[in-house]
């Protein structure tokens, strides 16, 4: 099977020298593996000494609480332990941690997760909750509803209700009701591409990202509604293409101009660059700036992330 040639040119476009090069080679090796020591259901201490009597080491991730890298091939043990079957410890790539950073939701907040399935996000929610507060999780397809429900069940998660809805109404529903809201937004899933796994990129196609960003508009157009003025949301992918990201974001800053800013994030990285100030011919609102692309290197994969702030009432928006 050939590796699709569009996707290469795409990600030349996208990306040079350097930059290219580190991501060519991030898509050519395995990720080591992220786990987070789970607290809602067990000490730390203890899930760690089971680890490692089970010969298991790894090494602690500075600014992020009970989190640790191991290598790709000690996976397979971990995953078939006692406490990874008993939900004691969350595996999921490091990059995916860092909008739940962002967002950095509080006990006392009222917390949408838009599109929530498998449930990894809104599990570090839960934690940096210590299942206090409340979480709206909202999936619509049904099969990942279910899985969502027993992942997070599985984990000890406590504060979150749960939606089979379909994302992009939740805003007519629900206006102005949330104080921070996660936009984990379905997309082409470029980011994820492993060159020595054909299923990884079996189905990508250009399209796929122009489709995936209509969707996404009409996700973080419900987002909008459903924020509370001066709450704060997170838009994120793993995705490459600008028309998910920056494209999306811009897309929102210019329909309604004073009532949204990007703000600026301080990340506890080094593999990251300013959102793009533009793209074939098209140059985005200066807020964009403000964005991160998270570059893949050989401890993430490649990532999109901003945070998004409501400075006033949206009441004029209609449902779409």
């Amino acid at each position: 099977m050939t590796f699709p040639p569009d996707f290469l040119q795409r990600l030349q476009e996208i990306y040079q020298g350097e930059i290219l090069a580190g991501c060519l080679a991030a898509l050519s090796s395995a990720s080591p593996t992220t786990f987070t020591l789970n607290s809602l259901k067990s000490k730390p201490e203890e899930v760690w000494t089971s680890m490692a009597d089970l010969g298991l080491s790894a090494e602690p991730i500075s600014w992020y609480k009970n989190t640790y890298l191991m290598s790709a091939e000690s996976k397979t043990v971990l995953t078939h332990s006692s406490v990874f079957n008993q939900g004691e410890v969350y595996v999921q790539n490091l990059s995916s941690l860092l909008p739940v950073w962002v967002l950095n939701p509080q006990s006392q907040d009222q917390v949408l997760d838009l599109t929530a399935s498998p449930g990894g996000k809104c599990f570090h929610m839960a934690l940096m909750m210590a299942n206090q507060g409340r979480i709206a999780a909202v999936e619509v397809v049904k099969s990942r509803f279910f899985k969502l429900m027993a992942n997070l069940s599985r984990h000890g998660v406590q504060n979150v209700k749960f939606y089979h809805a379909d994302g992009r109404r939740v805003g007519g529903k629900c206006p102005e009701r949330f104080d921070k809201i996660l936009v984990d937004a379905p997309c082409s899933a470029d980011t994820r591409i492993q060159f020595n796994a054909p299923d990884t990129w079996r189905y990508w196609h250009p399209k796929k990202t122009l489709e995936m960003a209509s969707k996404q508009k009409q996700l973080l157009l419900a987002a909008a509604q459903a924020l509370k003025p001066r709450g704060e949301m997170v838009y994120c992918t793993c995705a490459y293409g600008p028309e998910e990201n920056e494209a999306v974001v811009d897309w929102l800053l210019r329909r309604y101009p004073q009532h949204f800013e990007v703000n600026p994030v301080n990340l506890p990285i080094t593999n990251g660059l300013p959102g793009f100030a533009g793209w074939r011919n098209q140059q985005y609102h200066p807020g964009i700036k403000n964005a991160w692309r998270i570059l893949a290197n050989e401890q993430m994969r490649g990532f999109f992330l901003c945070k998004i702030t409501k400075i006033r009432s949206l009441d004029d928006i209609s449902a779409q």
